[in-house]
């Protein structure tokens, strides 16, 4: 095809000679197979048999046959990619097959129309890449298990490479031949090469293996072995915005947002509290900070849950002990409430992995995909509502008739004002808690921190009124990213950007008043409603579930009750509120750099970029 021949080899079809030709005859058969930036050693032997064919039939004749076989495939330089991240693209391609064929993509003509939000994809992948290398840089490269270290040698071993057909912009698994204080010194196959290190090099040794990607300017980079997600759904129609699986899909073509099972760490905590706000507690019931000890069904013996600094806080209200992830007084809650609700809550709100009777349970010890547990902060974002994360939205045929269409498919799961109490807890940890840095965004959020045993995943999942995002980073086995890296020092300033570039040029957004709660002023001494005698703070309460007296013993009023005085957007101070950029290489989108406000200031992010993805059909050609 024109299109296969300018990728491929950098010409016009005209230019094409024979040989080339023979390449390109070969792909039909098997287009990802026999792709030579993907397979260039099969793409040589396919070019072999298309030669012998042409030889047999007369097409050409021994001396082209024996000139054409012994010159090597030359790729064109550098690989065009597109804007798309290939793990998203890769999941229309496997959606579309499974549904229409190996044909559907070969023959294009189909038009298919996506919920993904261009800019703000393009945009959290390349930040994530960034941030993830910042990372590794600042941790040191990891050590890695025996298992990593053979699946690493089977890749560097299967690699058929040479200076002549290297190919720019690809990644590569090489051997380290020496290691200095600040770079290493490498083989892949038959090319020889060097790169800078940043970070701590005490774990690159000779003989081991690292990532490496062959720049556009021929030069190497060492790329990490730390890996991460960033997904965003909106809330509102469970349309996913971003899905970027991993580092690159070069690198690794496992889409971590949908496959990955990680533990969740204390991500999991606003089930436990969401089943107990519906079960009469309210933002100030009274939990146990304490050493208590648990049966722990798991390993059969007495387990006390610790909290992450060690010190125990007695006597806590149910708001402060979510907003500081204590893991004491939340196992005690859920011992309150028994496993049946609390397990029966997590399927409703988006869970689908089955979910043990463990204690640990109420810490995230059980293994989730991240787009389940993003569903689930989703559901918290849309009133209580649980939309079905979905990615397609239409299939058109080149006739126009309409093949496909996916309408979002909503169920309203956990009542509205509980969940507005759950919206203005989630919101205290962004505003007080574990995650108070983002208190500088100019707009509300809400969500939740999550760290594991040995801080070996660090995540944050959270909202503003249209759009979640969850961000994830960690090892693919299981092992220590860096000492102190919690979630909100590897995932909450990553989250922050995805949600600023979100939100680039709109108005400031408020979480909605919901019918059926109340703001009530209580006194923190007493628990009970705050008068002129004792001062308190505003919390929010489901009608009729608020003390009904105040701190001197007599009934409340409600009509001498003021409600709290409206939230003002925080002041930008344009050094905290700016989205971090991604690498220079980047051209962000113009809407970037002219924040235009949009005439209805009730539009959603999510609207904002909702974008006709025709042209998808030829990406996953040119991919493949």
């Amino acid at each position: 095809s024109r299109s296969g021949g300018s990728n491929i080899f950098g010409k016009h079809v005209w230019q094409l000679d024979v040989c080339d030709a023979a390449v390109l005859a070969g792909l039909p058969k098997a287009p990802s197979k026999y792709n030579p930036y993907q397979n260039l050693d099969l793409a040589e032997k396919r070019k072999k048999v298309v030669l012998m064919r042409m030889l047999e039939e007369g097409y050409i004749d021994e001396h082209q046959y024996q000139r054409c076989v012994e010159k090597p495939i030359k790729l064109a330089g550098v690989i065009k990619t597109d804007t798309f991240n290939d793990y998203f693209v890769e999941l229309i391609r496997q959606w579309v097959v499974e549904r229409y064929g190996e044909d559907a993509i070969s023959q294009g003509g189909l038009k298919i129309y996506t919920t993904i939000d261009k800019d703000l994809h393009y945009y959290a992948q390349k930040r994530l890449q960034n941030w993830l290398e910042e990372m590794q840089a600042r941790v040191g490269f990891p050590k890695l298990l025996r298992d990593e270290i053979e699946s690493l040698k089977q890749k560097y071993e299967s690699q058929n490479v040479s200076p002549e057909t290297i190919i720019a912009n690809s990644i590569y698994v090489a051997k380290i031949k020496s290691v200095s204080k600040n770079k290493i010194t490498f083989m892949i196959d038959g090319v020889e090469g060097e790169a800078f290190i940043k970070g701590g090099t005490a774990n690159l040794q000779e003989d081991s293996y690292v990532y490496v990607k062959y720049t556009e300017d021929r030069k190497f980079k060492v790329l990490p072995f730390l890996e991460g997600v960033v997904l965003s759904i909106d809330s509102k129609t469970g349309g996913i915005r971003v899905m970027v699986g991993g580092y690159e899909f070069r690198k690794s073509q496992f889409n971590r947002a949908l496959q990955s099972k990680r533990q969740p760490g204390s991500a999991i905590k606003p089930i436990i509290y969401a089943t107990a706000i519906q079960n009469g507690y309210t933002q100030i019931s009274v939990l146990k900070d304490e050493p208590i000890s648990f049966w722990d069904y798991s390993q059969n013996k007495e387990w006390v849950p610790k909290n992450y600094d060690g010190i125990y806080r007695g006597n806590i209200i149910l708001r402060t002990a979510l907003a500081k992830s204590l893991n004491a007084a939340t196992v005690y809650l859920l011992s309150q409430l028994d496993f049946d609700p609390v397990i029966a809550t997590a399927y409703r709100l988006g869970i689908k992995q089955k979910l043990p009777k463990y204690y640990s349970l109420a810490l995230g010890s059980t293994e989730l995909t991240p787009i389940e547990l993003a569903t689930v902060y989703a559901t918290f974002g849309n009133q209580g509502t649980r939309c079905e994360p979905y990615f397609i939205r239409k299939v058109v045929d080149r006739n126009g008739n309409i093949l496909y269409q996916q309408e979002p498919r909503c169920e309203d799961v956990y009542p509205k004002p509980e969940n507005a109490v759950m919206v203005d807890l989630l919101r205290a940890v962004t505003t007080e808690g574990t995650a108070a840095r983002a208190a500088s965004l100019p707009f509300q959020t809400a969500g939740k921190t999550g760290t594991t045993n040995d801080y070996a995943d660090a995540w944050f999942v959270g909202f503003d009124p249209d759009l979640t995002t969850l961000v994830w980073i960690g090892y693919d086995r299981r092992k220590q990213i860096g000492k102190g890296i919690a979630g909100a020092e590897g995932a909450l300033p990553l989250w922050m950007d995805v949600m600023l570039y979100a939100n680039r040029g709109m108005s400031y957004k408020q979480f909605p008043k919901v019918e059926g709660t109340i703001y009530i002023p209580i006194d923190p001494i007493t628990l009970k409603v705050s008068n002129e005698n004792c001062p308190g703070r505003f919390f929010l309460f489901v009608d009729g579930t608020y003390p009904q007296v105040d701190c001197d013993g007599n009934p409340v009023d409600l009509s001498k009750i003021y409600p709290p005085p409206p939230q003002e957007p925080p002041s930008e101070n344009p050094a905290e509120t700016q989205p971090q950029q991604a690498p220079q290489e980047i051209t962000l989108p113009s809407d970037a750099e002219t924040p235009v406000t949009p005439k209805d200031k009730n539009q959603s992010s999510s609207d904002k970029n909702t974008v006709d993805n025709e042209e998808i059909i030829n990406i996953i050609k040119k991919n493949q």
